[in-house]
């Protein structure tokens, strides 16, 4: 039987203390490349520490062939599936073709970075740029190739220079969804290792926390398997990492770069019949627009997969949209596999699920989509968590640099089977329940192994309705809020899509015609002859100007009278018109006289097309 809840929250965060909410989201403390593959230089007989650099370019040649550029790895050694395998005989390929590491001279910085261009430019033409942070590098360049450097040396990329690396430079690359790799200067040469992840907090000394991949190998793992460099990056003048029990300078660092800004929408995916959780919840953000975040959770065999579907109804914050998702992990948890459209980027920390969007995207823009999911060993609870989006960090046309604003969300996740914890309802109360018994009687969250005393559920929500605008539109805010932004009717507890909002009326001209002078006198010399004078005045009581000719009409019994008002009227602007109409002798007495402002309907978009006469009666005697 599969579970449905489907929750509306309102809940203005940015600006805002978040309280309980801020407190229950996953903290994220960094940033992490957790797919990049660990290639040990041990893993061919002819291979040496001399191999870094083949090595790291394969690394992450990988990576890239995972996030949408496969044709850089392909199976290079026929065993009909591609892993990590052939990126070792892509290493081996570089090596010894491109690098020249099996020469006397090894694989030096040129070597490398023009020997991975060349493989780039070959599969990839005009699709990246390799940038380099090395300001001996044009010395070196002439040096080994006897020719001045040149950007378009190898035809497909373009090879940018750089400052010297920097911790600054490093981070920002490897948050923008590029490939680095960083030199670290030895007596006999370089030692390459592909970046990998740092953290956003420094240690007590001010040193940074990093991690590369490294090709030295792990004898801890079965077979052939590089290391986690653990270590710590410090600024001194130069870029300086702690290797091999001392600080090493970072002589040199590559970073290749897609050409193509980031997008970062995907197809969303249906949730199956058999499905044994889906949930829709929408965190309202006051002026800054929705979030809805929709997730489906099945079941195969002993393996649960929580797939999500994280759509941007209208947010939108200093233009852009949505940059990153995170989901509570729990602790002890294994993750079986992931997935994610390209380019989003895949991080794993022991508490968080994270997907985040290299640097220099807009994100998910209103009405987009994202699917991400997670497949974790079952069975597993679905349970209310708060989770983490947030928006893009952007840069203004006068250089301003804007962070990005964290913002929490409700959805649910993984949580321990039949765990007892605090389970807050939208009225303000707290039960001890079970995740499932909490979801089960509407819980709006849950917080495991916690009593309710040690829980602050959110106080219970003002009613919302539609809160209908003199524009149209329509908001589901509460009755104050509706009432301090102008809303002109209020329909508590009724969503905006059963309201039929007063629609304003259009601008258009309305002209109305008024009689403000009416005589008659005799001006025979010898028989009656009678003269009619009628003056009107014409207005337009519209709200739109009359730019075209306004032709008034007077009729009598003795004939009528035409005048044309060639002047533009403005809403609310008069003009006058004048008729002489004769009446003969045996036409005397009394009659009426009626006008007619556009009689000839020449205007015909007026507001009202029934107030244009006016009558009056006029004695000859």
């Amino acid at each position: 039987m599969k579970r449905c809840l489907s929750i509306v929250l309102a809940t203005v965060v940015l600006g805002l203390a978040f309280g309980w909410l801020a407190a229950a989201q996953p903290e994220i403390p960094g940033y992490v490349v957790s797919d990049l593959q660990l290639i040990s230089q041990e893993s061919k007989t002819d291979w040496s520490v001399e191999w870094t650099g083949p090595i790291q370019a394969a690394t992450i040649l990988a990576w890239f062939a995972e996030h949408g550029y496969p044709s850089f790895i392909r199976d290079f050694n026929s065993d009909g599936v591609i892993d990590e395998l052939d990126t070792i005989e892509l290493a081996d390929i570089l090596g010894k073709t491109l690098m020249g590491t099996e020469t006397v001279r090894g694989t030096t910085d040129v070597r490398l970075v023009l020997g991975l261009a060349r493989y780039v430019a070959q599969h990839y033409p005009y699709e990246f740029v390799l940038k380099i942070y090395d300001v001996g590098f044009l010395g070196e360049f002439t040096a080994e190739e006897g020719a001045a450097f040149d950007p378009l040396v190898v035809d497909g990329i373009e090879l940018v220079l750089e400052s010297e690396p920097s911790i600054g430079a490093y981070k920002t690359e490897l948050e923008s969804g590029e490939g680095v790799i960083v030199g670290l200067e030895e007596d006999d040469g370089n030692t390459y290792l592909s970046g990998r992840s740092f953290l956003y907090e420094t240690t007590a000394d001010g040193y940074t926390p990093i991690d590369l991949a490294w090709a030295e190998e792990d004898f801890w793992a079965s077979g052939h398997q590089g290391k986690v460099l653990e270590t710590v990056g410090k600024m001194d003048g130069f870029f300086y990492l702690d290797f091999h029990a001392g600080w090493k300078q970072v002589e040199f660092m590559l970073a290749l770069s897609p050409v193509v800004d980031p997008a970062g929408t995907s197809d969303p995916r249906g949730c199956p019949d058999d499905a044994i959780a889906y949930d829709v919840m929408v965190t309202e953000l006051g002026t800054y627009g929705s979030i809805q975040v929709e997730e489906c959770v099945t079941r195969v065999g002993d393996i649960d997969t929580y797939t999500y579907t994280v759509t941007n109804i209208d947010y939108l914050y200093n233009g852009c949209g949505l940059c990153l998702f995170a989901v509570p992990k729990p602790l002890g948890l294994a993750t079986l596999s992931h997935s994610e459209a390209a380019p989003w980027l895949y991080s794993l920390y022991p508490v968080a699920w994270v997907w985040r969007l290299p640097i220099g995207s807009c994100g998910i823009l209103p009405g987009e989509s994202a699917v991400f999911s997670v497949s974790v060993p079952g069975p597993t609870t679905d349970t209310l968590v708060v989770g983490v989006v947030s928006s893009c960090i952007t840069m203004s046309t006068d250089g301003v640099y804007h962070p990005a604003a964290v913002i929490p969300v409700r959805t649910t996740g993984p949580g321990e089977p039949d765990e007892d914890g605090a389970c807050c309802f939208d009225d303000g109360t707290c039960a001890e329940l079970t995740a499932e018994e909490c979801k089960s009687q509407g819980g709006i969250e849950f917080h495991a192994g916690l009593s309710c005393d040690a829980v602050q559920c959110p106080p219970p929500e003002e009613e919302r309705g539609a809160c209908c605008f003199d524009d149209g539109t329509c908001a589901e805010l509460t009755a104050e809020e509706c009432t301090s932004q102008g809303g002109i009717e209020f329909h508590p507890g009724v969503p905006c899509s059963s309201v039929k909002c007063p629609q304003p009326e259009p601008d258009c001209p309305d002209l109305i015609v008024e009689i403000i002078e009416l005589s008659c006198k005799n001006v025979g010399a010898v028989a009656p002859l009678y003269e009619v004078s009628i003056e009107v005045r014409v207005t337009n009581i519209g709200t739109e100007t009359v730019t075209q000719a306004i032709y008034v009409e007077a009729e009598s019994v003795c004939g009528n009278d035409i005048d044309v008002i060639q002047t533009d009227l403005d809403p609310g602007d008069s003009d006058t018109a004048e008729f002489v109409i004769m009446c003969t002798h045996n036409q005397g007495g009394c009659h009426d006289v009626t006008v007619t402002v556009d009689y000839t309907n020449f205007i015909n978009d007026e507001c009202n097309e029934w107030n244009n006469t006016d009558e009056g009666t006029v004695c000859c005697r």
